[in-house]
């Protein structure tokens, strides 16, 4: 190379990466390769004998939340872990996706944007979303309708709803600033993470999103796989009501009528016992 030549630009430390906590379904095989060497493949997860596939390197970690195990995948899906935060460009995906290329093509996307996410392919807005979340039990109705306030009042709910099953992101403090935002509404609301996702990014100039349209089924990027191959445990996902004792349902009601904080205070005193925790 001569004197007056540009060199050329170095390629970003890629990395993609997923992630699979408890008992939710069995690690699927996806034998990974990248042959100049320029993309790491790592695999999160609880058990020391999972196996994703050669090409992959297995990291066990303890769940953030050890009685949360959604939660957990999914701190690790929007905040990354310590194994994959080194990196310029990030992949995610999720446990059900293969990829056609090893994400070659994908990280391209990244030359003009801060993060890449797919659009939803079989939903029309981010409100069909709420209404099919609280219609299948896939989470708490009231913690569903808290973040529906919340993207109403930051205006989403009539965008199209996106697509987290990939998510590639370029590791800036922008970026991990509406990460953290994200995560912030998962705590404090549901979930269902494609809830927030929307909220999360929005109001966001300084971040440069890239809405990719593919079908969410298999694009030439990705194959998502069939559940039958996977014996999934559905009951993890599932949200139920916890028990309570008939009469921790009778107390809470009376504390939730006006003044009934009061009468409960009155009852005690009377020796009606109203109880609080148990």
């Amino acid at each position: 190379m001569s004197s007056g030549d540009t060199p050329a630009p170095s390629t970003p430390k890629r990395v993609v990466y997923s992630a699979l906590l408890g008992n939710y379904e069995k690690p699927i095989r996806r034998p990974v390769s990248c042959d100049n060497g320029s993309i790491d493949f790592v695999f999160l997860t609880d058990a020391a004998d999972a196996d994703p596939g050669p090409g992959w390197r297995v990291v066990v970690i303890e769940p953030h939340f050890p009685h949360d195990q959604v939660r957990s995948a999914r701190r690790l899906k929007i905040l990354g872990h310590p194994a994959v935060n080194g990196y310029e460009q990030t992949l995610w995906i999720d446990n059900r996706i293969v990829l056609k290329d090893r994400g070659l093509r994908l990280f391209d996307l990244l030359d003009d944007a801060d993060i890449v996410v797919p659009k939803h392919s079989y939903r029309e807005t981010v409100h069909d979303e709420f209404v099919e979340v609280i219609a299948s039990g896939y989470d708490d109705p009231v913690a569903v309708r808290r973040m529906h306030a919340i993207s109403r009042d930051n205006g989403v709910l009539e965008d199209e709803p996106l697509w987290t099953g990939l998510l590639l992101r370029n590791n800036s403090a922008t970026v991990r600033a509406a990460m953290e935002r994200w995560f912030d509404y998962l705590l404090l609301t549901t979930r269902r993470d494609q809830l927030s996702v929307n909220a999360a990014l929005a109001g966001r100039p300084s971040v440069t999103i890239h809405r990719l349209s593919i079908d969410n089924g298999e694009s030439e990027y990705h194959e998502w796989l069939n559940l039958n191959n996977l014996l999934r445990n559905r009951s993890v996902q599932m949200w139920r009501p916890p028990y309570r004792r008939p009469l921790l349902v009778i107390a809470d009601m009376i504390r939730a009528r006006p003044y009934g904080r009061k009468l409960a205070r009155l009852l005690t005193r009377l020796g009606v016992r109203v109880p609080t925790l148990t």
